[in-house]
């Protein structure tokens, strides 16, 4: 095996395996105007799993203006290089997921127009849950595989929390490294493929 013990993948998907230019800051203030709070919404996801829990009749309105913003940066969105190729790779002996914090309707359109549909068994946006460990969670069960077996790849050190939270193994893959020992992550998608075509051993965070 490519990672020792390793029967399934779970994948990030933007900042992981592509690029979705979202307008971040223009949407962070509009969040803010449609949820009338005094602070920031950042970060954002964990923002708003506080607002829709203590006010669940915003989560509509929240949800349609993320997805309205995802939609427009869909159009340009770019598959990081490697990504096709470690997905391959990986997916000939082993099941794939997905978490993101996208919503069910621009990850539906970027698994088209993208052509990683076919890829992964399942997938769980943001429709589902907020919170990454419950996503996590999530995909364990449907994968039917003992949490040693599993391995989380992401970008952010949320991911590589709620990895450790739910029990599985983490592999980080992060272009920014200032605030990351690089001897424990991967630059790209493309040093990660690298690594896995090698002899050597993966860099994998329990």
């Amino acid at each position: 095996p490519l990672i020792p013990d390793a029967r399934g993948f779970i994948f990030d998907l933007d900042g992981t395996l592509l690029y979705l230019p979202v307008d971040w800051s223009d949407l962070r203030k509009q969040l803010k105007s449609i949820a009338k709070v005094s602070y920031e919404v950042q970060p954002i996801f964990q923002t708003l799993e506080k607002i829709i829990g203590e006010r669940p009749e915003l989560r509509e309105p929240l949800f349609q203006k993320i997805d309205e913003f995802e939609l427009q940066a869909a159009a340009k969105a770019e598959l990081r290089e490697g990504s096709a190729g470690v997905l391959k790779l990986l997916g000939e002996s082993c099941d794939l997921s997905l978490v993101t914090m996208q919503g069910r309707t621009v990850t539906e359109h970027l698994f088209e127009s993208l052509r990683l549909k076919n890829y992964f068994s399942s997938s769980f946006t943001r429709d589902i849950s907020l919170d990454r460990a419950k996503q996590l969670e999530l995909a364990l069960a449907g994968m039917k595989l003992s949490r040693k077996d599993v391995v989380f790849v992401g970008d952010r050190i949320n991911d590589l929390n709620a990895a450790r939270k739910v029990g599985v193994r983490f592999v980080l893959v992060r272009g920014r490294m200032d605030d990351v020992d690089p001897e424990v992550s991967y630059p790209s998608m493309n040093a990660l493929l690298a690594a896995l075509r090698s002899d050597g051993p993966v860099r994998v965070l329990g």
